[in-house]
């Protein structure tokens, strides 16, 4: 009897041993490691950015149709006026076929002519009873033939007129020529460049910003644009534009700003400086990383420093690209925040930072 309660005591002091650790492992509460930064304000003094000086309206002007070139008037640079003759095709072949077209609707005004002459004797004889009927509907139906035979000719010699049109090329708008692709002698394609014509009443700069920083702008922002050569001549403008996707190679995003007052000081193709005209920004630096969205808000885990524990704070996102964030509110200068294993936790869990 004695090996059988050994063994019993044994295993109920096993049994015991595990209950405890049971109750102890329940007792204390689950602990996540996470990576945490501590918050900081970045002062943002403004930003210069190099450019230059485009046309907002800017048009390659080609032929509507093939044709050897016989005349070149345009050169780059040269200041045009709209309707002013850039360049001419050869316009024997169009010519001809007008002509052609003239002699046909001539032809067919006499036809049309002489048809309405004997529509109208016709009806005189049938009223006289030297007619029948139908030689009066006969004749009226020469005459419908020869109406629509009339204004068949008419329509070609208007398309004829209208083809001769087509090799004169002219300005489509007030501006300067800033390329040349065709001389003479040259057959022209139809849709094929000929003369690029930029217009000259509107001007304004052109900037690439880095994609991080592209969301910090919004169109009608202020800027000042300055000559990189001559930093004294300055104006004012207004960003118009910003460009939706970034280059793929560099990273950047294009920004086009409209150039206000002083802008005839700025020539095309000049390089400019571009400053936002902004305050300076203090705004909270994190990484993307720790930014956490549910029911449409943007929000971060805050770590209590008294007692280890996390909570879900909602947050203004200024800006951010893939890697950043910037807060504008919600966050302050020493706050703790998660930026590794956010999806993993809960309001109220306790948590220890990795030294990782």
């Amino acid at each position: 009897m004695k090996p059988r309660l050994i063994i019993s005591a044994s295993l109920i002091l096993a049994l015991a041993a595990c209950k405890e650790e049971q109750v102890k492992a329940e007792a204390e509460p689950e602990v996540q490691p996470v990576l945490a930064v501590v918050a900081s304000s970045a002062h943002r003094d403004p930003s210069t950015f190099t450019g230059t000086i485009e046309p907002r309206t800017q048009a390659n002007l080609g032929f509507r149709l093939l044709g050897r070139v016989v005349e070149q008037n345009a050169a780059v640079g040269a200041l045009v006026r709209r309707g002013d003759v850039l360049a001419r095709l050869d316009p024997v072949a169009l010519e001809l076929a007008a002509r052609a077209a003239e002699a046909e609707v001539t032809l067919a005004e006499a036809r049309f002519a002489n048809a309405k002459a004997s529509a109208a004797r016709m009806r005189v004889l049938s009223k006289r009873d030297v007619a029948s009927k139908m030689q009066v509907e006969l004749a009226q139906e020469a005459l419908s033939t020869a109406q629509a035979g009339l204004a068949e000719a008419r329509a070609r010699l208007a398309k004829a007129r209208e083809q001769l049109g087509y090799t004169v090329l002219a300005a489509e708008f007030d501006g300067v020529v800033t390329s040349v692709q065709t001389e003479v002698g040259q057959v022209a394609s139809p849709g094929q460049p000929v003369v690029t014509v930029a217009g000259s009443d509107a001007r304004e700069a052109v900037i690439d910003v880095p994609d991080e920083l592209a969301g910090a702008f919004a169109p009608g922002d202020p800027f000042e644009i300055a000559l990189q050569v001559e930093s004294t001549i300055v104006a004012g403008g207004m960003l118009r534009e910003i460009a939706p996707q970034s280059d793929q190679a560099t990273r950047t995003r294009r920004l086009r700003i409209s150039l206000g007052a002083a802008a005839g000081s700025f020539r095309l193709g000049t390089i400019v400086t571009a400053t936002p005209e902004r305050r300076t920004a203090s705004h909270v630096e994190l990484p993307a990383s720790g930014l956490v969205e549910r029911d449409g808000k943007q929000m971060v885990w805050v770590i209590d420093p008294a007692s280890s524990k996390v909570s879900l704070r909602e947050v203004k996102i200024a800006a951010r690209s893939d890697a950043i964030i910037e807060v504008a509110e919600g966050i302050a200068d020493g706050n703790q925040v998660v930026v590794a294993g956010v999806h993993s936790l809960k309001p109220g869990q306790l948590v220890r930072i990795s030294e990782d």
